[in-house]
């Protein structure tokens, strides 16, 4: 990706936790008008109420602008047009939108309401044991969880010890994903917001955290 020339200005597609993180990312980067726009009522819906105030503070105190109950009607090359009309001028239009299930699942899979794959605990598909699914594609009835990373590692180590197990004739085991995870959101510069079981806190420390976790993730990658 390129960025535009500073000063030109950038529209984000979706107001999730990363839309919001990636507005302010810009608007740091670029000092320039940055516009998030989101579809739903409101943005990051799935922070805490504390949370989602400490965030929008952050993006009014960097002067994005936030648009609510918005729908994009048209992407052009160098603006964005709402479905009420209004247009946009945009150097850099980012779509960050939530995870979606691909529509050729539900044509042969059994899949939930929002169109995933539903697994059991061994990850495998009913009624299909040599069919596995995990990661953002997949939907776990015995234990529905948020659409987020920190799941799909984990998933994955079970996921290779099954398809061997599979393979060799043995039980597979099953995947117990935690009940929360921790959230840290980079707002901008090098200060953050995190969640941990219901309490919000935001600082410096936290985005130096977030910074040595991120590095080391994709260390262990390129290693």
């Amino acid at each position: 990706m390129t960025l535009p020339d500073r000063g030109l200005p950038s529209v984000v597609i979706g107001g999730g936790v990363a839309g919001a993180e990636i507005a302010l990312a810009l608007s740091h980067r670029q000092h320039a008008p940055v516009t998030l726009i989101e579809a739903g009522p409101r943005i990051a819906a799935t922070l805490t109420p504390r949370g989602r105030a400490l965030l929008c503070r952050a993006l009014d105190g960097a002067g994005v602008t936030v648009l609510t109950g918005t729908r994009v009607g048209r992407v052009g090359a160098e603006h964005v047009v709402l479905d009420d009309g209004r247009r946009i001028d945009s150097a850099l239009t980012l779509g960050i939108a939530g995870a979606r299930a691909a529509d050729w699942l539900a044509r042969d899979l059994p899949v939930g309401d929002a169109g995933f794959v539903q697994v059991g605990p061994s990850l495998q598909v009913p009624g299909h044991p040599d069919l596995f699914a995990a990661g953002d594609c997949a939907s776990m009835t015995h234990a529905p969880r948020p659409k987020a990373g920190v799941f799909a590692v984990r998933q994955a180590p079970v996921l290779a010890q099954n398809l061997a197990a599979r393979h060799q004739g043995r039980g597979c085991r099953a995947f117990h994903p935690q009940r929360d995870y921790l959230k840290i959101v980079s707002l901008g510069g090098r200060y953050a917001l995190a969640e941990w079981h219901g309490m919000a806190l935001q600082g410096a420390w936290l985005w130096r955290c977030k910074d040595r976790i991120d590095r080391g993730f994709i260390g262990r990658l390129t290693d």
